[in-house]
């Protein structure tokens, strides 16, 4: 064979190599990969590790930014924002402007006999007659049907226009401040007081209603007893083109509790006023029974009664909740609020005029109640709280983290390295202290700490009490591991402290493992305190805060069948929460495990 290859080669076959040229070592181009980039290209590679890591991101960049972007401050009455708690918007539905077209508008089906049809529909006729105001709680009318002896209807309402008219008692700063703000804004905000005021607190009927409903009114407005309030059919009477028929307190003085501010259109002092006519007391029937009514003609439409506050008026209540939010100044120097609170039954006309001529206001500052997440059964936004309860449950979980880290790494370190008896005896107070139920200590120390340091600091000296012991155990796990390595007799050898050894060589080597178990610290700290927020355990609204177990408890207690916003935007927080630090933390769990360096995935 060697004779055939012999034959076959011929010299002109070979061709010299750098012939001319020194051989060497060529230079190694590529760029050492360190640890931690070495394991951010595996995790990478880890695709719900990764999307894991974004949800993460973007629930903390929501608890970060939420309540700075919220026009809302949950509980701090002097922020300089405003608080939510509003009970007139109680339960009100999640709404967004911009994404009304997905159903994300607020508004919610409801069914109503007819007297509930009239007051709803009653509520857009008033707003329309001041500057062509739409205000429709009605946003669709589904169907209507017999039931019962009586037509239903299945209405399609916005749960902010509904709350409608409400009747009350502003103080004098306050009722010349609203005139004040009509005057700039050319919004009607107050609407003549209803002829029912006084027998009822249901500030949306101001029309006329069914005769046996003005019968019960009148028998129980028939004394000096004129405070006295009775339930009311709502069910309206039409005229003849089938309008609603104004029933509305009058007088004959157009400016009568000093008001001199916007009316509504047809307030000329030609309205007929209706009342039910009263003698000695007692309501007057004609000879077939009927209550008898006077005409009173030529009066102004009332706008606001004297009472002891100040004054009472009846105010379309989503432009008065924008009023209420709108900045603004008092620049009269001649009547200060002082006395206007005290003074104002003598003031003058020109006096009155001066007052509220001396109010101004920023009316780009003020806004409309939207809640994007919903309302709570208080009227609280929903988003704010879930953004500040969520910011409070990242915090306390990571100053955990952070505590029970540097406790475990030094209690594990010196367990691991010098083994023996300390290992024993160190393991030993472990045992005994992991043994103790979690929720007792809980429950402990809120008993017999809370009262004196606030729920908060309590809840953070349970969960560092036994907290630091799983990571004790992982970093005592790693320093047996390492500490027989040959690079760690050479230190030794060579003279290196304990301390040096310890902190330089080994826990270096273990920090993957010890990192790992510090970010899955986070959501195990923030599940258990929702669990004992939500069985009542811990209460952190007793120290002025919220958190994600306050909102589900809260969620529990109320009809979350009837309005599951309540409970669906805190627990889809969680359990979102949940399953992405799960993958996040087998991704940093693969990404870190030494065994894996270098390996191409």
């Amino acid at each position: 064979m060697s004779e055939v290859n012999e034959k076959n080669i011929n010299k002109e076959m070979f061709e010299f190599v750098q012939v001319d040229k020194s051989i060497h070592d060529e230079k190694f181009n590529t760029k050492p990969i360190g640890y931690f980039k070495d394991a951010f290209i595996r995790f990478r590679k880890n695709k719900s590790s990764v999307v894991a890591a974004i949800i993460i991101i973007i629930l903390v960049l929501f608890a970060i930014f939420g309540p700075i972007i919220s026009k809302f401050d949950y509980h701090n009455e002097n922020s300089s924002k405003y608080t939510t708690i509003d009970g007139n918007y109680a339960y009100a539905r999640p709404k967004s402007n911009i994404f009304r077209w997905l159903g994300w508008d607020g508004a919610t089906t409801e069914t109503k006999n007819a007297a509930g049809y009239d007051l709803y529909k009653s509520m857009a006729v008033e707003p329309a007659l001041t500057n062509n105001t739409v205000y429709a709680p009605i946003l669709s009318e589904k169907s209507s049907y017999e039931s019962d002896g009586e037509t239903k209807y299945d209405l399609y309402v916005d749960s902010y226009y509904k709350v409608g008219y409400k009747y009350l008692s502003l103080t004098p700063e306050q009722y010349f401040r609203l005139q004040a703000y009509q005057n700039a804004s050319g919004i009607q905000v107050m609407f003549p007081l209803s002829a029912y005021h006084s027998g009822t607190q249901n500030a949306n009927i101001w029309y006329q209603l069914t005769p046996t409903a003005m019968e019960t009114f009148a028998l129980a407005n028939n004394t000096i007893n004129v405070d006295k309030t009775v339930n009311l059919d709502t069910k309206a009477v039409y005229d003849e083109n089938g309008n609603f028929i104004p029933a509305y307190l009058a007088s004959t003085n157009e400016h009568i509790s000093n008001y001199y501010s916007s009316r509504l259109s047809g307030d000329d002092g030609t309205y007929v006023y209706k009342t039910v006519t009263l003698k000695n007391g007692k309501i007057v029937k004609d000879s077939s029974g009927a209550l008898a009514y006077t005409e009173v003609n030529n009066t102004w439409y009332r706008y606001a009664t004297n009472n002891q506050s100040g004054y009472k008026v009846r105010v379309l209540y989503y432009e008065y909740y924008k009023f209420l939010k709108t900045n603004y100044t008092y620049g009269n120097s001649e009547i200060t609020t002082t006395q206007i609170a005290e003074e104002y039954r003598t003031f003058t006309e020109d006096q009155v005029k001066s007052v509220i001529n001396s109010f101004n206001f920023d009316l780009n500052s003020g806004f409309y109640p939207l809640f994007y997440f919903g309302a709570t059964s208080n009227g609280q936004d929903l988003f704010t709280l879930l953004a500040s309860g969520a910011r409070l449950s990242f915090i306390l979980a990571i100053v955990v983290s952070a505590i029970n880290l540097v406790l475990g790494a030094i209690y594990g370190a010196i367990e691991g390295y010098y083994g023996g008896k300390t290992d024993l005896i160190m393991e030993r107070v472990s045992d005994i202290l992991s043994g103790i139920p979690f929720i007792v200590v809980a429950t402990l120390f809120k008993l017999h700490i809370a009262e004196h340091v606030g729920a908060l600091v309590s809840l953070l000296f349970a969960f560092v009490l036994t907290g630091w012991i799983g990571m004790a155990s992982r970093v005592r796990m790693q320093f047996y591991r390492f500490k027989g390595q040959e690079y760690i007799l050479s230190a030794r050898t060579l003279g290196a402290s304990d301390k040096r050894i310890m902190f330089k060589h080994i826990f270096p080597n273990a920090i993957g493992t010890i990192i790992t178990g510090s970010v899955l610290t986070i959501p195990g700290v923030i599940f258990s305190e929702s669990s004992l927020s939500y069985l009542g355990i811990i209460d952190l609204e007793t120290s002025g805060f919220t958190s994600i177990g306050t909102l589900l408890s809260n969620a529990s207690s109320t009809q979350f069948t009837k309005y599951p916003f309540i409970m669906f935007f805190p627990a889809i927080f969680i359990a979102l929460l949940m399953i992405s630090f799960n993958l996040f933390g087998n991704g940093l769990r693969d990404a870190f495990n030494p065994s894996l360096r270098g390996a191409d995935e």
